[in-house]
């Protein structure tokens, strides 16, 4: 884990920011706290004029990433940004290091520009395509080129849903290529391979790996044209295709620009989430993010996640977890509307600013980081899950992996 904590894992988009968006139905009076990730997440949320973004991330190299994405969108048009970043092929290494130095590095805050300094050959590269997730799809691209090339390119020439589906039933689904799906998403595999917790550290005992993205892998596949969706453009060919996100399409990109200064905080929060709720006033966010935070922590750690949003939102908020692999389950007391007569039966005994991470061998490292003091967490309202929304967004996410937990905080007037 300290690896995967001192190192750029996800760089280009690995979330449906279509889905994220349905989920949130973002106005312009929210405040939203946003796991950062590749900056994408945060960045992909601008265009629906929030109030402020609060960027949270344990890992620094990430947020130092948004920080080098936000210089580049404020120093540069959209077709040489889009070029710094390597969407596009129009520089080269020696261009974009010339660009970095003369426009983008003067606009970093120190701990940022530091970093960068030291990172000049992602930077040179193209920093979209540089992250570990990528970097190994990439490689697992060009494999497939060669096992299924033929395929891939007629999956990928369909012109209609129907059209794909009879292919994909005819051509593609292959017992053969099941089995070495099966094989590459075992647990030991992708923890030699991927080196990403997400795929072993908390991921569900009963669930077969292989054949569960396998068979979300055929779904999106009778649900979405390939051509039209960016993770089977990034799995398949390496690049993310014309399936855009907002922040690397030039139709979004001056309103992002422009609302870039006022809405994203300055100070991201380079800690603990759970930590960071409990430390919250009560209300200070209306919208959660939270990406696939339940593939880095166990059920207890998730209970407190849950307990931490209720105690941050304020009545009427809105949150959206991903699920990838693991399986937390939300018990009914997070679900149970709270009553005068309930009120004083809701206090669970957990610490107050427990920080827990996931640890190499996939185990709970808790440790206190209050004074010393632990203190009770008491339910201040409950969650209103709405499963239906969960349901269908699971159906239709063309990041095609992740199930969905999605609703409404709800605090008692009494």
């Amino acid at each position: 884990m300290d690896q995967f904590l001192q190192t750029v894992n996800y760089s280009s988009c690995n979330e449906d920011w279509r889905t994220e968006l349905e989920a949130l139905q973002i106005n312009e009076h929210d405040r939203i706290l946003c796991i950062c990730g590749s900056g994408d997440r945060v960045l992909n949320l601008l265009p629906s004029h929030p109030q402020s973004i609060t960027p949270l991330d344990m890992n620094a190299c990430q947020l130092h990433l948004l920080q080098l994405k936000m210089a580049a969108i404020r120093a540069l048009d959209y077709p040489d940004y889009a070029a710094f970043l390597g969407l596009f092929n129009a520089m080269d290494d020696a261009k974009r290091l010339s660009v970095y130095i003369s426009q983008i590095a003067p606009l970093l805050p120190k701990a940022s520009h530091d970093f960068w300094a030291a990172h000049l050959n992602m930077i040179a590269q193209g920093v979209l395509y540089s992250g570990r997730w990528e970097s190994h799809f990439r490689r697992a691209g060009s494999c497939l080129q060669w096992l299924r090339g033929t395929a891939i390119n007629q999956l990928f020439a369909c012109k209609t849903i129907e059209e794909q589906r009879q292919f994909v039933d005819n051509n593609w689904d292959r017992w053969w290529f099941r089995t070495m799906i099966r094989f590459l998403l075992s647990r030991l595999f992708s923890k030699w391979v991927f080196g990403d917790p997400g795929f072993y550290a908390f991921a569900d005992p009963e669930m077969w790996l292989g054949d569960y993205c396998y068979d979300c892998m055929l779904n999106t596949m009778k649900t979405h044209l390939a051509k039209d969706n960016f993770m089977l453009c990034l799995i398949f060919r390496g690049n993310l295709g014309t399936d855009l996100p907002p922040y690397l399409s030039p139709g979004d990109f001056d309103e992002i620009k422009g609302s870039l200064d006022r809405t994203v905080a300055r100070d991201s929060v380079n800690g603990d989430l759970i930590q960071h709720l409990w430390s919250c006033d009560a209300g200070t966010y209306t919208k959660f993010s939270f990406s696939d935070v339940p593939s880095f922590i166990g059920q207890q750690a998730f209970e407190r996640l849950l307990g931490g949003i209720i105690h941050a939102g304020e009545d009427g908020a809105r949150f959206c977890i991903r699920l990838f692999l693991s399986g937390q389950r939300v018990p009914t007391k997070y679900t149970t509307p709270i009553t005068s007569t309930s009120a004083s039966a809701t206090t669970t005994t957990t610490t107050a600013a427990a920080q827990t991470c996931s640890t190499a061998d996939g185990t709970e490292n808790t440790t206190t980081t209050t004074s010393g003091t632990a203190a009770a967490e008491t339910l201040e309202g409950w969650l209103e899950l709405d499963e239906a929304l969960a349901d269908h967004l699971s159906l239709i996410d063309r990041a095609f992996a992740y199930r969905f937990y999605v609703g409404t905080i709800r605090k008692p007037h009494f």
